[in-house]
């Protein structure tokens, strides 16, 4: 026999051989993977469903056997099911199996990435071992091992006799089958190598070339293998000195399942993954995002060998789902920001998401930035993440703003206990407290207007809480000290000032009354570059001197000479007040006013002289009415009087001179100036709006239209009533401490407030609660103009009046959850805040008052929108109503829930169509948008507002139909209906209809059936949204009886996002524009009263697909006809038109069934715009 022959009978010998054993083993394999997918992708990940976690405990311990020599089918059966997963994610549409998928994807992925880190260990382990004691063995394998990561191993080397696959064989040869699971992995692996090698062998070119004559011994040394395997005897006694350390044997079997399919999937389940991130399903992407973390904690290369991964994470960072951005912050903080060049880029991503509006990424990112403060060093690094964390602070949601005074105090204080109770003039402790005095002054610099006040705010909430109080204390007392000795020294900057303000403000015995005497140097600086030094200085001052007392005299003279001097060159009323302010406090002190009267009757003098120049006019006037609201004129005594004083009060005698010569001189200049100083006088004396002239001029300036409004510049008029009524009303609604030090005249609200006080503070009670009562419906009216200056203003005003309680809540109620709904961000702030306190205080007048507020929250969109639509994108505008009412009982939110629906009938005959569409059905859809948009808190909650729906909508339901078919509307035949593009479209050009006669009947009834459409639409949404497949009214029965909660808050359907609906609710309105869309509307709402009860909507019954809602309205641009054909109970007209008997009576059963249908229109879309 040739040698040819020879080599093709062994070919032929090992082919057979390698199929007959190794292709039973797989197909058992495939078996086991496709019931376990199979079974794991029709349940949930819960407790009662075992097969998904059986499904990911089979993965978890096929991947713990992965490398071991033992278990070789682990690679065959992970490599089955790696590639079902991938399948799974391009074809499957649920995303819960979709995430499923990726999930296991990624355990694999990490799996085959520690997979090839041990093996480049090991290698590298052995390659020193080698440097000792040479061996050829070892060698080759530390090569092999480097020619598989550097182009990967060859064919021809992988199935060689000295190969990966043949040293595994000689070792379990080695080791013997001394048992049946030695056994069994070494008759698989030898099956295993029987195949690869005779589809190498096959593959060769040249069956006569050297490679494939090189891979004859191996043939050889299988059959040989398998034949004693067969027979049963063991050859590990005449191999027992094949030379395999373990150590070797564990690398060839790492390079042999390498070289393998599932480890060479490693790429594909990588694009899985990536190309999962552009998936249009929120949870698909964030699950495929927490795989990659999953990779890349095993192989954090992957980021240097695919960059776009980088860009992918990014843009997933900025993803409209919050669950999505919250994944690829992890990412994000864990891998990107340690690579150089995308730190930047990585951390300016997590400081954005610190101002998240999801609470969870806002935490998420708070933490990332908090290890990341820990790590680093630079100085401008930290100061960017200090001042974020010092922004959040403020958040409204407490939980996070409490861990951003956790990050803050990890930060700046926790690190400094140690060094506080060490001596403060020691160099360590001198050194610290100056770079960390330095760091929040550089926090600070990022926005010197608004974090200044949020350092006061922490540092007061340090002081009063924990148990480190006396530590911070003596730590801002430290930091004090330092910003002083940069003041003396010269080196202080405008942001040191103004730190050095936060520190006095919360904490002013930190201020040593010697240090005040460093500060007089800026009360010269009142040039416009150095303003703000002046003013932070001011503002110390204010704060620091009631700490002060009379043993102080002398700094305290030299103070108010310096202030007194200064006065003449401020321009500003509020650099005016903080001087008038600290003036104050000094004489309280000293006690020598004598200086305020010289000053106060130059004033009048100079006003009143016609020779004056209105410019220096314009400061007289400003400076006096500053000193009217700051100082107790009644108390100063004038010698010489005043001019053309006789008695009485000193302020009434001020506010007149400044009306004469102010506004009745009409003189524009001059106007607005008194009238901004006599409020400002009016604030410290609020019986002055009693006088007559003062109360009308207050009162009319307020309404632009008034006619006797007889200022010259009519709008700067009403803002500037506007801010006097404002700080006049939040002075007197200021409670708490940090309010009262925060405001000048808070001091004199609170006398206000002290019931049976003395005669002056009760008139000046008195005389507010009558301007309260006076200017209420102005305040409104201009609160409800629209998103300016004025409105603003107007509802600041309204929120104090409201909080002291002197309007009752059928005065505001209205306004506040208008002004909810509004696109301007500090008119929803303070509705906001001030809807809170006002429901928590007068919860059961609320509740009668509700109804109308959002009636009245409509109006304000109407008056603002043409069309107005009851959401903003993702949210409903009545939501922070909503979430206000929920903070009541549950018998409250179904009260209010019951009364919103109730607003929603619709009586055809009263509708008003004498403009186009009535008013009635834009009501009707701003309501139900929101009801559709609405977060509710509870299971029962949704139920309840669905079987309202439900009850409405048969009942008026029926009333329309009833009127449609009595009046016989005719329409165009079904035979003239174009079916096209899921769509009913009519052709009236070819088609003539016939006309109905009483045009304003069939716009009532079309009108009416919009209504009714919109309600089912948002019924439908709703069970979609939150889908409930079945009658809400069963749904919660069968909740009974399982004893499961409908407390708890009910789960969302993945995919839903509420377009659509918007969309379809929106499309209804268009029936209105013509004739023949009016009928159209009229005849598909008579279709969806009479649509069979047994064509519900249905969910879960075709791997979660459910029917999405599609409009019934017609198309703008041409006459739409009602939805296609279903199965219906209603009738078709006679020639003569009159209906027939029988088919009446089921016409009138469909009818009053309604209730128990749903809207046709969620069947008529099979691809809705979620899938499980």
């Amino acid at each position: 026999m040739t040698a040819t022959a020879t080599d093709d009978d062994e070919k032929r010998q090992l082919k057979t051989r390698g199929q007959l054993l190794y292709h039973p083993a797989a197909s058992n394999a495939n078996d086991i993977v496709v019931y376990l997918l199979s079974k794991a992708s029709k349940v949930s990940k819960t407790g009662d469903s075992p097969y998904r976690n059986i499904l990911d405990l089979f993965v978890e311990d096929m991947i713990n056997l992965l490398p071991l020599p033992d278990w070789p089918a682990a690679e065959l059966l992970l490599r089955l099911l790696a590639n079902k997963l991938i399948d799974l994610t391009r074809t499957e549409k649920a995303a819960g199996v979709k995430n499923m998928a990726l999930e296991l994807l990624g355990a694999m992925g990490s799996a085959i990435s520690l997979g090839r880190a041990s093996a480049r260990n090991l290698a590298s382990a052995l390659s020193r071992e080698t440097d000792n004691g040479d061996r050829d063995l070892a060698l080759m394998l530390v090569g092999l091992t480097d020619d598989h990561f550097a182009a990967g191993l060859a064919h021809q080397d992988f199935v060689a006799h000295r190969g990966p696959l043949s040293l595994v064989c000689q070792y379990y040869q080695a080791q013997g089958s001394h048992n049946l699971r030695a056994k069994s992995a070494r008759s698989f692996y030898l099956s295993q190598y029987a195949f690869l090698l005779s589809r190498v062998w096959d593959s060769g070119p040249d069956q006569q070339s050297d490679a494939n004559l090189s891979l004859r011994p191996a043939a050889l040394d299988i059959l040989q293998q398998l034949a004693q395997l067969a027979s049963d005897s063991d050859l590990s006694a005449t191999n027992s000195s094949s030379g395999i350390s373990s150590q070797e044997a564990n690398l060839a079997y790492l390079l042999s399942i390498l070289n393998l399919g599932f480890c060479k999937a490693y790429p594909a389940i990588i694009r899985t993954l990536l190309s999962s991130l552009s998936s249009d399903q929120a949870q698909v992407r964030s699950r495929s995002l927490k795989s990659v973390v999953t990779i890349l904690d095993t192989d954090p290369s992957l980021l240097d060998r695919d960059p776009s991964i980088t860009d992918d994470v990014f843009k997933c960072a900025s993803d409209d789902s919050a669950m999505v951005r919250d994944a690829s912050l992890s990412l994000i903080a864990k891998f990107i920001i340690s690579r150089p060049a995308l730190e930047e880029k990585g951390v300016r991503r997590l400081l954005e998401c610190a101002a998240d509006l999801k609470v969870g990424v806002q935490k998420r990112a708070i933490g990332h930035l908090s290890d990341i403060y820990a790590q680093d060093s630079r100085p401008k690094l930290k100061a960017a993440i200090a001042q974020t964390f010092l922004r959040r602070t403020a958040d409204i949601e407490d939980s996070v703003n409490e861990l951003a005074k956790k990050a803050l105090t990890d930060a700046w204080v926790t690190p400094h206990l140690a060094i506080i109770a060490q001596p403060a003039d020691g160099a360590k402790s001198k050194v610290a407290m100056e770079n960390l005095c330095q760091h929040v002054v550089d926090t600070l610099d990022h926005d010197a207007a608004e974090l200044p006040r949020l350092l006061t705010n922490y540092v007061r909430h340090m002081l009063k809480a924990g148990k480190s109080t006396d530590s911070f204390a003596t730590l801002v007392d430290r930091l004090v000290q330092v910003l002083f000795q940069s003041i003396i020294t010269n080196t202080a900057t405008s942001t040191s000032l103004l730190t050095l303000l936060s520190f006095a403000e919360a904490r002013p015995e930190s201020v040593a009354p010697q240090h005040l005497t460093h500060l007089r140097c800026y009360l010269d600086s009142v040039s416009a570059a150095e303003i703000g030094m002046f003013k932070s200085v001011i503002a110390i001052f204010r704060h620091v001197l009631p700490q002060l007392s009379a043993t102080h005299k002398t700094l305290l003279k030299a103070i108010q000479d310096d202030l007194m001097k200064s006065i003449p060159k401020l321009a500003r009323r509020i650099d005016l007040d903080e001087v008038m302010s600290c003036l104050r406090t000094i004489d309280a002190i000293l006690q020598n006013d004598a200086r305020f009267s010289v000053l106060l009757r130059s004033l009048v003098r100079q006003i009143c002289h016609s020779a004056v120049e209105d410019r220096s006019k314009v400061k007289l006037i400003r400076i006096a009415g500053s000193m009217g609201k700051h100082l107790d004129l009644d108390a100063l005594r004038f010698d010489p009087p005043l001019p053309d004083y006789k008695t009485g009060s000193v302020a009434a005698y001020l506010t007149a001179v400044l009306y004469k010569n102010g506004i009745q001189s009409r003189n524009p200049s001059l106007e607005l100036v008194s009238l901004e100083s006599i409020g400002a006088i009016c604030q410290a004396y609020p019986s002055q709006f009693d006088n007559k002239h003062l109360g009308s001029l207050f009162c009319a300036a307020l309404d632009t239209q008034d006619p006797s409004n007889r200022l010259l510049d009519k709008a700067k008029g009403q803002v500037t009533v506007l801010k006097v009524f404002d700080e006049l009303f939040a002075a007197l609604a200021a409670t708490t401490d940090d309010d009262v030090d925060s405001k000048p005249e808070a001091a004199d609200a609170r006398d206000l407030k002290k019931m049976g006080g003395n005669a002056k503070a009760q008139d000046a009670l008195s005389a507010l609660s009558a301007l309260a009562n006076m200017i209420k419906k102005s305040l409104v009216t201009v609160a409800l103009n629209g998103p300016t200056e004025t409105a603003t203003l107007a509802v600041c005003t309204l929120a104090s009046l409201a909080e002291r309680g002197m309007l009752h809540p059928k005065d505001y109620a209205g306004v506040f959850i208008a002004l909810e709904t509004s696109d301007d961000t500090d008119l929803r702030r303070v509705a906001t805040r001030s809807h809170q306190l006002a429901h928590q205080h007068h919860e059961s007048h609320f509740e009668r008052e509700y109804m109308h507020a959002v009636q009245q929250a409509f109006a304000y969109q109407k008056k603002l929108h043409a069309e107005p639509l009851g959401v903003w994108p993702g949210r409903a505008k009545l939501a922070t109503c909503f979430d206000i009412v929920n903070t009541s009982g549950p018998k409250y939110v179904k009260k209010f829930l019951s009364n919103l629906v109730t607003r929603l009938s619709t009586d055809y005959t009263k509708l008003d169509i004498s403009n186009g569409i009535p008013d009635h059905l834009y009501f009707v859809r701003f309501i139900a948008q929101n009801i559709g948009f609405f977060e509710y808190g509870r299971l029962d909650d949704l139920l309840h507002i669905i079987l309202q729906l439900e009850l409405l909508f048969s009942k008026n339901g029926a009333e329309v139909a009833q009127m449609i078919e009595i009046n016989n509307i005719k329409l165009a035949p079904d035979s003239l209906l174009d079916h096209e593009g899921g769509g009913v479209m009519a052709h009236p050009a070819e088609h003539d209809t016939v006309a109905f006669q009483d045009a304003a009947l069939l716009r009532r009834l079309a009108a009416a059936a919009c209504a009714v459409t919109i309600i089912s639409e948002t019924r439908s949404h709703l069970q979609r949204q939150y889908g409930i497949s079945r009658d809400a009214r069963a749904f919660l029965q069968q909740q009974k009886q399982t004893k499961e909660s409908t407390t708890k808050p009910p789960t969302k359907v993945h995919g839903i996002s509420g377009d659509r609906f918007v969309a379809a609710t929106s499309s209804v309105l268009q029936s209105m524009q013509s004739e023949q869309a009016m009928l159209m509307r009229c005849r598909a709402f008579h279709e969806l009263m009479s649509v069979d009860n047994d064509d519900g909507v249905r969910v879960g019954e075709h791997d979660g697909d459910v029917h999405e809602s599609h409009s019934l309205g017609p198309d703008p641009d041409a006459v739409n006809a009602g939805p296609r054909g279903r199965k219906r109970k209603g009738t078709v007209n006679t020639p003569e038109g009159t209906p027939k008997k029988a088919r009446g009576r089921r016409r009138k059963s469909a009818i009053n069934g309604a209730r128990r249908s749903v809207s046709a229109s969620s069947r008529e879309d099979p691809n809705g715009d979620y899938t499980m």
